[in-house]
């Protein structure tokens, strides 16, 4: 069974921290981190995810903008 790609995506390293180790939990997940929004959508242009986990309120490019982007 392949596992799923996550990209989670949040300036906050304790929330960043715990949704991977929530994540991880469940082996059928692949977890990408990331810091801002700009990071995650140079992340999505190499590669290809099923889900994308974003906070809101991130410096350089906020959730709302990068789910545009996407």
């Amino acid at each position: 069974m392949r596992r799923a790609n996550i990209l989670v995506a949040d300036d906050d390293s304790v929330m960043r921290d715990s949704l991977k180790q929530i994540l991880k939990r469940n082996n059928r997940f692949s977890i990408t981190v990331c810091c801002d929004g700009e990071d995650a959508l140079a992340k999505i242009k190499e590669s290809s995810f099923d889900l994308a986990i974003t906070d809101l309120k991130m410096p350089k490019m906020d959730g709302l903008e990068l789910v545009r982007k996407i």
